[in-house]
């Protein structure tokens, strides 16, 4: 209610029949009635928590804006209708046609914000080795199964897949996907390129050794052009399935630019439908089911041939740039976008080279390996410990435990037998011997028992058997004629109660035997629980030593890493690393029989990173509240100004133009310097130069460069005990590609000298990079925004002076607008965030070129390598690259690091445009909003009475409902609390079902079972209790 609000939020209203101006003071009056009374801006609770932990600030900032979108929406639809009513006065002028074009304004602001608000991107990928389980992973994350496809043969992610979340409500809409593909163009060059390398690789094979002027040069060009042709082949054939032998037919004819051109587009035309898939550029699918939609997108998501139309099946990747879908998942909501990327080592190397192109431009990257092969597999290794990736994330200040993680697949398989016996921990584990001497008697217990329930069994037929017979010996003994004699008689009777007593006996004794197998069975029962208890307590004993065992040699490496960077033995962030399983995580989710040891939720790992990944960007997404929450308060100071009610001093002759001129000059004049004090209290950020010790930095990446290039001849160079030698012809390939990177087909193995160079230098520089460049930038924020309410507030005081000195009769009105002035500040700090926030970003992309400038200084060295030819050529080479790098390393590396210095000093020069441009902005919006104001004030209502009556319930209307979103966003008591994003829930704890594993049962003591021919005599003592104390 507007009694609820504070005293600044809306004027009471005065019916339209009561003359504002009846008993008005004079100017004098009104002067002193401003310093009786100041009217205090509502405090909102998003920006008054500061104070508060993170989770809870960005829930009231996420709650904040969905308040703002709701209540936005329903205003826009005020305004819409307005404008639809009004119509037919679209060419009027005065006040009618400023609200219209004020209300146009407004919408389009609101569109642009929400659409900004929709479409930001906090970028969480996962990268790794082919098969790792990596789309598996990021659907067990988001809580989709099958969201991206896990194919079981080949590459299941082919392109870089991306999901986010859809805001689109439409029925039938509710998944979305967006597929891009590749421009048209650049598919015909790769063709003609490919047509090209062809053509010359058949005129060189066609050429004798003996009939040109150097062979060693040739054969060095045969295998780079084969390599070459092997790179892109494979996508053509995907594509258009043209065998090798067809496309040389077809390149053999080609001879000029126009046959190339002509043979290109028949090979286009050969599959009509990639081309019209081309030629869309675009392609979107809606689905009301997410199953629909993975079976429409799945054929441009993987490498498998399908059909798309009438034409024969091929597979699309080849075309395509990136697929995003747009889904619902809580985890998403907050502007998550999971990012899966082909695998490295993928057998088809370009997919690889997607995957590493595409990483440095994610907010958090997560490497998945699997767990049984994390700290060896040579893959995943090169991404959890490249020297120029870890540089690079130093660099870009996402090295701080929050921009990257290691997830160890595949938890859930382990052979338990086969660790114990492999781990000397667990072996001198008192408590595990204790467990496995335990799980050994029980195996024995179990054994013992269905031995003797084999035997009971066998021995309670027999007893079956002669239990008839004595029933029917007793029965024909009954039924039989008496004898004679009274000798007879008494035998007879004698022989009837002897044949009685057998059967009774049997009787009893079958029933004894009955009751003990029955025993015997619950027995077996119990020690095979026993067992099962025993066996998870193992599995979950070996499960956590083998997981604790990979993470520490994981945490071990990386801090040693972590102190070469820092060159100092200080503690930093622990790798973040998580072991999951996604196939037990889904087991529970389907409600199906859990994998052993993993019961809950929890215990798959996925809760785990949810919840780091949350904290990890929250940082970011404070910061995009911040921003949005400032631009919609504008939006709501509009409204207010528009539909507030005049107050005692309205129905001013004055016009807009009369009050504008009065406060021009103000406005240029704080323009410049505003800005002005913005650039002073940002001088701090011209002094910071992490580049400044060259001598330091060039001696320290020289040092290693020389160690470096020695292993180049290595196939595995990142490996200092494995000394196994690079082929030749990889050698070779990689000096014509200037030492950049080349991964040859069939290794999965990538290359990239330039890459370990710039590496080494990367890593000189990027302490103090991230000290300067992303600590003490942020720092300087600080004394800029102290300088910007500084300066606000003399401009403010200065606006307030004019309208004093100048038009004195809207001293009140004016200074009950200037009281709200101060929420320009929001957006400006969120504005400075942003322009550090990019000065940074841009100032670590200077170094993006290094490998470039690498490759420009060495050409020479690997020209010269290539120059030498003949017998011994190899080792000749490699002598040549390393002895060259010995000497020119101390110099090679200063023109690079002056570059680089040019750059960023380049950069850093355009920090004064850019506080300049956030002056400007700020001045804008007051303008803006005091357009809004004038406009309630001095144009308020049109001359005719039925539009005057309109536009009053239309103010009503609208304030209605700003009151209603300024108390929204008033402090309402306690909150529950709770972070947006991070509660995916699972289903609870199922029933643990363990299967019984006696895999071992077989190789103990042999059981042979004897059969009994006859029971004998022995029935009454037959299945005594004795006969149970050693089962």
């Amino acid at each position: 209610m507007a009694s609820d609000l504070p005293p600044s939020a809306i004027k009471r209203e005065r019916p339209p029949g009561v003359s504002p101006i009846s008993n008005i003071a004079p100017a004098k009056r009104q002067t002193d009635e401003l310093h009786k009374v100041q009217p205090t801006p509502a405090k909102f609770l998003w920006a008054t928590c500061q104070d508060m932990n993170e989770s809870m600030r960005l829930n009231i900032k996420e709650v904040a804006v969905e308040q703002a979108e709701e209540n936005c929406l329903q205003i826009q639809h005020v305004l819409e209708s307005a404008l639809g009513k009004s119509k037919k006065d679209a060419i009027s002028t005065g006040s009618l046609a400023i609200e219209r074009k004020m209300f146009k304004q407004w919408i389009e602001e609101l569109n642009n914000l929400r659409d900004r608000h929709h479409k930001h991107e906090i970028l969480v990928g996962v990268e790794g080795p082919t098969g790792a389980g990596k789309s598996s992973f990021l659907a067990a994350l988001v809580g989709l199964s099958e969201l991206f496809p896990s194919g079981q043969q080949g590459a299941a992610t082919a392109v870089v897949g991306k999901a986010s979340w859809n805001w689109d409500d439409k029925p039938g809409s509710e998944f979305r996907a967006k597929v891009t593909l590749c421009d048209k163009a650049d598919i015909e060059q790769s063709i003609k390129n490919l047509l090209k390398d062809m053509k010359r690789l058949s005129k060189l094979k066609s050429t004798l050794p003996r009939d040109c002027d150097d062979p060693e040069e040739r054969e060095d060009e045969i295998t780079n052009t084969g390599n070459r042709i092997n790179w892109e082949l494979p996508r053509i054939k995907a594509v258009w399935g043209l065998k090798r032998e067809e496309l040389q037919v077809v390149a053999d004819t080609c001879n000029s630019d126009q046959s190339y051109h002509k043979t290109v587009q028949w090979i286009l035309k050969k599959n009509p439908q990639a081309c019209r898939f081309l030629q869309d550029g675009v392609i979107e699918f809606n689905a009301a089911k997410r199953k629909e939609l993975n079976r429409k997108i799945k054929p441009f998501l993987d490498s498998t041939a399908v059909n798309h139309g009438a034409g024969s099946p091929f597979s699309v990747w080849p075309l395509i740039q990136d697929v995003h879908m747009y889904v619902k998942s809580n985890f998403l909501r907050p502007g998550m976008t999971v990012v899966d990327l082909p695998g490295c080592g993928d057998a088809t190397a370009s997919r690889g080279e997607i995957a590493k192109k595409f990483a440095h431009r994610l907010d958090v990257r997560l490497v998945v390996s699997p767990i049984a092969r994390a700290t060896d597999e040579k893959q995943g290794q090169a991404l959890m410990q490249s020297g120029f990736d870890e540089a690079q994330m130093k660099i870009r200040g996402k090295y701080d435990g929050r921009g990257f993680g290691v997830i160890l697949s595949m938890m859930d398989q382990i052979d338990v037998s086969t660790y114990v016996e492999g781990s000397y921990e667990l072996q001198n584990d008192p408590e595990t011997s204790q467990k496995l001497e335990e799980l050994k008697t029980l195996q024995q217990r179990k054994q013992n028992g269905h031995k003797k329930l084999r035997n009971t069994q066998a021995q309670l037929k027999l007893v079956e058997r002669e239990r008839k017979e004595a029933h029917e010996n007793h029965r024909m003994a009954k039924e039989s004629p008496l004898p004679g004699s009274e000798d007879q008689s008494n035998a007879n009777r004698e022989n009837i109660e002897e044949l009685k007593t057998k059967a009774d006996n049997a009787t009893a004794a079958y029933k004894r035997g009955s009751d003990m197998i029955n025993t015997l069975k619950s027995n077996i029962e119990k020690v095979c629980e026993e067992m099962e208890e025993i066996e998870d307590w193992l599995h979950n004993k070996v499960t956590q030593t083998r997981n604790q065992y990979v993470k520490d040699r994981l945490q071990e490496s990386h801090a040693i890493r972590q102190a070469a960077l820092n060159r100092s033995d200080k503690g930093s962030p622990p790798l973040p690393i998580f072991p999951v399983s996604s196939k037990a995580y889904w087991r529970l989710r389907q409600k199906e029989p859990p994998i052993q040891s993993y019961t809950t939720i929890s215990s798959t790992g996925l809760p785990a990173v949810r919840e780091w990944l949350v904290e990890a960007t929250l940082s970011k997404r404070e910061k995009h509240l911040d921003d949005v929450l400032g631009a919609y308060q504008g939006l709501m100071a509009m409204m207010r100004f528009y539909s507030q009610e005049k107050g005692i001093d309205a129905n001013f002759d004055i016009s807009r133009s009369t009050v504008e001129d009065a406060l021009a000059q103000t406005h240029r004049d704080f323009s410049i310097k505003l800005g002005a004090s913005l650039s002073k209290a940002a001088l701090k950020i011209q002094e910071l130069n992490p580049l400044e010790d060259v001598k330091r930095i060039c001696k320290a990446s020289s040092d290693e460069a020389v160690r470096v290039a020695a292993k180049w001849s290595r196939k595995y160079p990142a490996d200092d005990h494995d000394t196994e030698m690079m082929r030749c012809n990889t050698y070779t390939a990689i000096l014509s590609r200037n030492g950049s990177m080349y991964t040859p087909k069939g290794t999965g193995i990538t290359y990239n000298w330039l890459e370990d160079l710039g590496g080494l230098l990367l890593r000189s520089i990027c302490k103090e990079w991230d000290d300067q460049m992303n600590q003490r930038l942020m720092e300087i924020k600080a004394p800029i925004m102290e300088a910007f309410k500084k300066t606000w507030t003399e401009y403010v005081s200065q606006l307030k002076q004019d309208i004093r000195d100048n038009l004195p009769a809207l001293e009140v009105s004016f200074n009950h607008f200037a009281a709200t002035a101060d929420d320009g500040l929001l957006p400006s700090d969120s504005n400075i965030q942003k322009m550090l926030d990019k000065l940074s970003e841009d100032a670590s992309e200077v170094t993006d070129d290094v490998v470039e400038l690498y490759g420009r200084e060495l050409e020479p060295v690997f020209e010269a390598a290539l120059n030498i030819k003949g017998n011994g050529s190899y080792k000749r080479r490699r002598d040549c690259v390393t002895n060259k790098i010995r000497k020119i390393s101390v110099h090679i590396a200063r023109p690079i690091v002056n570059k680089l210095s040019e750059r960023l000093e380049a950069r850093k020069a355009l920090v004064p445009r850019d506080l300049h441009r956030i002056a400007q902005e700020a001045i804008d919006r007051l303008k803006h909003e005091l357009s809004f104001h004038l406009h309630n004030l001095l144009e308020n209502y049109p001359a005719s009475e039925e539009l005057k009556k309109k536009k009053i319930e239309l103010q009503k209307d609208i304030r209605v409902r700003v009151e209603e979103w300024e108390l929204g966003w008033q402090p309402q008591g306690s909150k529950d609390e709770k972070i947006m994003g991070s509660n995916l829930k699972g289903p609870g704890d199922t029933q643990v079902i363990i299967e019984d594993d006696d895999s071992d049962s077989d190789k103990g003591e042999e059981v042979v079972d004897t059969p009994l021919e006859a029971i004998g005599d022995d029935m009454e003592n037959l299945f005594r209790d004795d006969e149970m104390q050693d089962a």
